[in-house]
């Protein structure tokens, strides 16, 4: 298992942060300093997994990010999803999700994949997506793996 990573860049005003690897009691987030950023982007694409000190670590960092400050979500994969439907303050209020993903199961050739749902604005509740997909290895229709009332839970919060 590869070790937590977060990689920084700074583009046109934005802070903008990709983590890579399970989110534990290793992560460490006191290397962030998000005092002064007016704009905080978090791709969470590469985020494998998050087990319970993890999340306690993740808390501790939205909790330390100003209220002032505008707080985006992209790529947001399928366990910081379940996280947010479960725990309260997991996205802070200041806080959009603008895409996520969504899985899909073929079984046809028991394939899963993740397709990306964007949301056009922070009043979208209820994004575009379909029962099906294309799956990716045989051609054959995929179907949503989720109970969409429990997985897009986290669109009434954020």
């Amino acid at each position: 298992m590869s070790k937590f990573k977060i990689q920084e860049k700074i583009k046109d005003n934005q802070h903008i942060l990709y983590l890579n690897g399970k989110i534990d009691e290793d992560s460490d987030f006191s290397i962030l300093n998000l005092k002064q950023q007016q704009i905080i982007i978090f791709n969470l694409e590469g985020v494998t997994g998050i087990n319970s000190c993890g999340i306690r670590e993740w808390i501790n960092l939205m909790k330390a990010i100003p209220a002032n400050s505008k707080v985006y979500f992209v790529k947001c994969d399928r366990a910081m999803i379940d996280q947010a439907n479960m725990i309260e303050g997991f996205f802070p209020p200041n806080s959009f999700v603008k895409s996520f993903f969504i899985p899909y199961y073929c079984e046809h050739c028991d394939e899963q994949s993740n397709i990306l749902c964007e949301r056009k604005s922070e009043a979208d509740k209820n994004p575009a997506y379909t029962q099906t997909s294309s799956c990716k290895n045989c051609q054959k229709d995929a179907e949503i793996d989720i109970i969409e009332t429990k997985y897009f839970k986290f669109l009434k919060k954020n």
